[in-house]
């Protein structure tokens, strides 16, 4: 009976009762678990990062190119084949079902409201307060040593070169990095959480913040951004929500990019 409820309904509580469930990853997850699962990540992109800002530099591309490389070869198959792991030690095949969670059906009004409401705070603060005052304080006050991501918009690239940086924005920045982060995140790590109580919303926009250790100093601003996207996911367990929310934030990346090259002679 409880493994029937798990396929119903996907939600936590049915499977940390289930007996199906023998693996504690996808069971509750305690503080140190949690911490480590959400930084790991990070640890191996920003690895990977750093290791190709030099050689992508040294053949004139802008260090987001290096990102993005990081975000393709190693976020990417990690994220994947951690959950697809998971998933076929449960299901004997390679299946997400009973790793993601937070996936029950929400009206048509009722996703379209929470994604407009949770992109327009998230907007704000991320655009308005955190990057304008913020994360630049920080910066400067911390980490000016520390080689900020080269985005290309401050001149001394060719139009060639652009051009190619933002397709794989398009492809990468666009559409992989947020799927990927909400699977794992909202999907996997976030519904798995109770130990933090009423601060979960709180607790996991911090971890998911330190998990970007390629900019430590916008640590403060995507905590507070993503709280509206962690808080609208968990309040309706729909990660689709999140999924919309991240891509339209991230869209950003690329309408910039296209309107400075659309700019360039």
């Amino acid at each position: 009976m409880a493994q029937a409820t798990v396929e119903r309904s996907g939600t936590l509580s049915s499977v940390a009762t289930a007996p199906a469930e023998s693996n504690p990853l996808l069971r509750e997850h305690g503080p140190v678990l949690s911490v480590a699962l959400h930084l790991m990540p990070g640890l191996l992109t920003g690895a990977v990062y750093m290791l190709l800002r030099g050689p992508i530099g040294a053949i004139g591309y802008p260090s987001l190119v290096a990102l993005n490389v990081a975000i393709l070869v190693a976020l990417v198959p990690y994220v994947m084949g951690f959950l697809l792991y998971l998933g076929y030690r449960r299901n004997g095949r390679f299946s997400l079902h009973g790793v993601l969670l937070y996936r029950e059906p929400i009206g048509v009004r009722r996703y379209i409201a929470f994604v407009t409401l949770g992109f327009g705070a998230s907007l704000i603060l991320i655009a308005f307060v955190g990057e304008k005052f913020i994360s630049p304080a920080i910066q400067a006050a911390l980490f000016g040593w520390m080689p900020a991501v080269d985005w290309g918009l401050n001149g001394g690239y060719s139009k060639t070169v652009m051009i190619a940086s933002y397709a794989l924005v398009a492809v990468v920045t666009s559409i992989c990095e947020p799927a990927v982060e909400e699977l794992y995140f909202r999907g996997f790590l976030l519904p798995r959480m109770r130990y933090s109580g009423r601060w979960t919303v709180v607790v996991h926009s911090c971890l998911y913040a330190m998990y970007h250790l390629w900019y430590p100093w916008r640590l403060v601003t995507l905590a507070l951004g993503m709280a509206p996207l962690v808080y609208a996911v968990r309040r309706t367990r729909n990660i689709y929500v999140g999924f919309a929310i991240h891509l339209l934030l991230n869209s950003f990346y690329l309408i910039f990019g296209v309107a400075y090259i659309l700019g360039m002679r």
